[in-house]
């Protein structure tokens, strides 16, 4: 393509911001192209998808392991445990028995409503470990409530334990567990089911395409997404399903069906929906949504210029004390500015996105520094670059 464009090696480089070296040894066969560089080369030529699609993405790291188990009483502490579904107490001591009485949690709805979105809200701004006990404690307290609860009184309990449910699954993801992350949204799909919500069946699909992308499993994230659209789970999990799709879309290449789904989505999230007292599915911290999802989508793509317009705008949006979500726009933004070769700026953005980090912690942006230390390997002879890889990589080391 280069030479039917009648390009020179120099003027590659100077639109996809790689050393002319670099692109030498890959013409000739010395080295294997990134995902990102193929992406990048790709958007250069208008490939549509040709050239990002022949590239193969590296295998997905690990996820963290579990905690540890916890410390016995008589070292020194007393240790309360909480285990996944929800049991817990004080380790050889005594177990707390099942949440509360006939109306516990029925007598106090708007209590739990209530505190569900201060734990929300906290999640923005500290680590999932610090919130995954009371999520875990709260949605078998309500589940306990909802099941001795009679007639129809149960049905916005087993709502709200499912809202809980399934935002332990994501704080689950987040802490790097993925296989509790999946165990909480299979667990919010039954109580939702309990309570006649139909939303978090398509949701879950939502939730399972969003793990599936993190692993860079492209085919798979298309095809849980599509299955969500077609479900009767409402407009607004339609709209985030066909963003999950147009993101699989374009983790594979394939240009014109990612714009296709990101317009989708715009048609469904457009759509007014009412959804009473219960919270919003999805984050709530993002002004526009789509944009986002275009933003990280072209990053993906290889279309830097066009990802940091939008992600810029959106991270100025982003309310200040929302450190998870100004992280997770600020890593692909830290990405699309050194995909456009300001890299001093990119290093600027990404130690903004070390201090969030630190406070939140969370395996899905770990990722994307992952991706952006190996991105800025390629300058590491400049200083500042050299200065932040190492905090990079221990940012990252944990998960």
């Amino acid at each position: 393509m280069r030479l039917a464009a009648g390009w020179s090696l120099s003027r590659l480089a100077d639109e996809v911001h790689y050393h002319k070296s670099h692109l030498s040894k890959i013409e000739n066969g010395v080295q294997l192209p990134s995902p990102e560089f193929a992406r990048a080369v790709d958007n250069a030529f208008k490939a549509k998808g040709r050239l990002a699609g022949l590239a193969e993405a590296p295998a997905p790291a690990r996820g963290r392991r579990a905690g540890r188990a916890p410390r016995r009483p008589g070292d020194g502490v007393e240790v309360v445990y909480v285990a996944r579904d929800g049991a817990g107490g004080f380790a050889d001591r005594f177990a707390w028995p099942a949440a509360g009485g006939p109306d516990a949690g029925h007598d106090h709805y708007e209590w739990y409503r209530l505190m569900f979105d201060m734990l929300r809200g906290r999640g923005q701004a500290t680590a999932p470990s610090s919130l995954l006990p009371h999520l875990i404690l709260h949605t078998r307290e309500l589940e306990a409530a909802a099941g001795a609860a009679t007639g129809t009184a149960g049905r916005p309990l087993w709502q709200l334990a499912a809202r809980y449910a399934e935002y332990t699954g994501w704080m689950a993801q987040e802490s790097g567990n993925d296989e509790h992350a999946r165990y909480w949204t299979d667990r919010a799909v039954e109580l939702a089911d309990e309570g006649g919500d139909r939303s978090l069946r398509g949701y879950a699909l939502v939730r399972r395409a969003e793990l599936a992308m993190y692993q860079l499993r492209h085919e798979e994230t298309v095809a849980l997404a599509q299955q969500a659209q077609r479900l009767d789970c409402g407009s607004r999990v339609r709209g985030l399903a066909a963003q999950r799709e147009a993101q699989g879309y374009a983790i594979g290449g394939s240009v014109s069906q990612c714009h296709r789904a990101l317009e989708r989505a715009e048609r469904w999230l457009s759509e007014p929906e009412t959804r009473g007292p219960l919270p919003a599915l999805g984050t709530t911290n993002v002004t526009d949504l789509n944009d986002m999802a275009a933003g990280f989508s072209l990053v993906d793509l290889g279309d830097a210029a066009r990802a940091a317009g939008l992600l810029r705008d959106q991270l100025e949006r982003t309310p200040p004390y929302a450190y998870r979500m100004r992280a997770r726009i600020g890593a692909r933004y830290a990405l699309a500015l050194v995909g456009v070769g300001d890299v001093e700026r990119g290093c600027a953005e990404a130690r903004r996105v070390l201090q969030w980090c630190a406070a939140t912690g969370s395996a899905t942006i770990a990722a994307d520094l992952r991706r952006l230390s190996r991105e800025l390997n390629r300058w590491s002879s400049r200083p500042h670059v050299r200065e932040l890889l190492p905090e990079l990589a221990a940012a990252v080391a944990g998960y």
